[in-house]
């Protein structure tokens, strides 16, 4: 006998609309390497067996990711967030300055494990808000955006009582919290 259907509750649709939308842009780091992958080869004088051997090794990323994202067990889940947005910033920035198209592998092969392993950290702490109590205090990090309130008022809509959005996003929650290290 066939399990009853269940309905999700207008939380879980809220949480599936989100975790689709990020889905969505982990997704455009690949797309974006296959839109300049052209300019790539022309640039770096790369054939197209060597470009698609590339695109394999930094996909493998995807994988090797699963370790570090097994870290937040030990380590804990803010540490190694910190750790996944410090390293994904690094290698991106890396990946830009690359002088050949294996440093740029390379680069974007750690990009690729860091950008995995934030996602998939973001993803943890997104799903466990349904069960968070509610005097609970959120803080929202945002990097650029000055549109906090639109950021937090789902979180107040869901009824949290103390819900902050800080611009600067990690680096400047740890000038206010001093258990948050600075990178």
């Amino acid at each position: 006998m066939a399990a009853p259907k269940t309905k999700l509750t207008p939380y879980q649709r809220r949480l599936f609309l989100f975790l689709s939308v990020a889905t969505f842009f982990e997704g455009y780091d690949q797309i974006a390497l296959t839109q300049i992958l052209p300019e790539l080869r022309a640039d770096f004088g790369v054939d197209e067996s060597a470009a698609g051997f590339m695109v394999a090794a930094i996909n493998v990323g995807t994988i090797l990711a699963y370790l570090l994202i097994r870290r937040a067990d030990r380590w804990g889940r803010r540490r190694v967030l910190a750790i996944t947005i410090a390293g994904y910033t690094l290698f991106s920035l890396l990946s830009g300055l690359a002088p050949n198209i294996w440093a740029f592998a390379a680069a974007q092969l750690m990009a690729r494990i860091f950008l995995i392993g934030e996602w998939a950290i973001s993803m943890v702490y997104a799903a466990e808000l349904e069960a968070a109590p509610r005097e609970r205090k959120l803080v929202l990090l945002g990097h650029h955006s000055t549109d906090g309130r639109t950021a937090a008022r789902p979180f107040e809509q869901k009824g949290f009582k103390e819900v902050w959005y800080v611009v600067g996003g990690i680096d400047a929650w740890s000038t206010m919290d001093p258990s948050v290290p600075r990178y």
